[in-house]
């Protein structure tokens, strides 16, 4: 995953299956897709159909998925 990333530019859309720390199952992994990848800070994914916000932690390795307070409003 980590050397993934290196290949990622700043701000690059993309579509990537992973694991990821889930927000509302406690910190369980579940499968989630970044669809989205500016910085380690500013990342979206979709997880069950919602797209939210999602921060990269390059020492863990995995996406953190805020399904609870950080879903994005569809326009």
């Amino acid at each position: 995953m980590a050397e993934a990333m290196k290949n990622i530019k700043a701000g690059a859309s993309m579509r990537l299956e992973t694991e990821a720390v889930i927000h509302s199952l406690n910190g369980k992994l579940d499968t989630a897709i970044i669809i989205s990848h500016e910085d380690c800070n500013h990342c979206l994914a979709e997880y069950k159909g919602e797209v939210c916000t999602a921060v990269w932690n390059p020492f863990s390795g995995y996406y953190y998925v805020d399904d609870i307070y950080g879903k994005v409003q569809k326009q």
